[in-house]
């Protein structure tokens, strides 16, 4: 009895990670970078347009793919999540390859558009870039980050 509790902890141990993982293609952690904010709109004053630098501290975005269609659930400083496709965007596999994925997530409703290259780098590190435009909202501008990523299994997208 007790080998064969041994031998089921042993199979849900081996499948468990792959179970948890099995939609997950990356997750990435704060990002960083600069922004260049048009002066309009929220932006009242010239002189907080232009370049700054700029970033997410403490936030986390994941690159999924569940039942063939792609997601990207973020959270943000202030611990709020989202889902990109149940925030009205349409995320689209733009290619991929041995080491990189690149996806785009589309929101026709507020102008939104974001670019994502999740890689892995020459030395082994995760890595996503990634941009994102914003037309009407109440910030314009156009942003370009960095961010390391604690896990990228691009075969996941093989898998569906």
């Amino acid at each position: 009895m007790k080998t064969n509790i041994v031998s089921i902890l042993t199979v849900l141990g081996l499948l468990l990670p792959s179970v948890v993982f099995a939609d997950d293609i990356a997750v990435c952690g704060e990002s960083e970078g600069h922004s260049y904010y048009a002066y309009r709109n929220l932006v009242s004053e010239e002189k907080d347009s232009g370049w700054k630098e700029d970033g997410i501290k403490n936030g986390k975005f994941t690159l999924k793919i569940t039942d063939n269609k792609l997601d990207i659930l973020i959270s943000d400083a202030s611990g709020g999540l989202f889902s990109s496709k149940d925030d009205g965007g349409n995320v689209v596999l733009v290619g991929s390859g041995k080491d990189f994925v690149n996806v785009v997530a589309i929101y026709p409703t507020t102008s939104v558009v974001e670019s994502y290259i999740f890689q892995t780098l020459r030395n082994g590190k995760a890595q996503a870039m990634w941009t994102h435009s914003k037309a009407d909202t109440p910030i314009t501008k156009v942003s370009s980050f960095v961010a390391d990523c604690s896990f990228l299994n691009i075969g996941a997208l093989k898998r569906q």
